[in-house]
């Protein structure tokens, strides 16, 4: 049987490492710039230059439940991920090369395609499309 004095110790370090890796994800989702943007006939249209400091922004908009990711690949070429978890829908959170459920643990790589279950249907991927020389970037929600 374990002692009480070093099993409060032993949980709490845990309890420490589980809160510093969550707060390590929701820093890397935090660095990225939102934008917030009013949409018509399920269409978005923001301006390419919100990619001024990098090349992934968190799209928000009233019509949808959840945020968009979107991803700029190279000038004429952008991936925008619904970051809503297949699993049980839930809210996904952006990290470093992956997106992540903190829910239940499913994680998707940066193109949407699971890597890690419970969720087994990759995630739901907007039509993007780029006009006026590649300064309005347009979504099809």
């Amino acid at each position: 049987m374990m002692e009480r004095r070093k099993f409060i110790k032993n949980s709490a370090l845990g309890t420490c490492a589980l809160l510093g890796g969550t707060s390590i994800l929701l820093s890397a989702c935090a660095s990225l710039p939102l934008v917030k943007v009013k949409g018509n006939d399920k269409v978005l249209t923001i301006k390419a230059s919100e990619f001024l400091t990098g090349n992934k922004i968190l799209v928000r908009n009233n019509q949808l439940e959840f945020d968009i990711l979107l991803h700029k690949l190279n000038d004429s070429e952008y991936r925008a991920i619904y970051l809503k978890c297949t699993h049980q829908e839930q809210p996904l959170t952006v990290g470093v090369g992956q997106l992540s459920c903190a829910s239940h643990g499913s994680t998707f790589d940066m193109e949407g395609k699971v890597i890690k279950a419970p969720a087994k249907q990759d995630l739901l991927k907007f039509k993007t499309s780029v006009s006026d020389d590649n300064q309005i970037i347009t979504i099809n929600i």
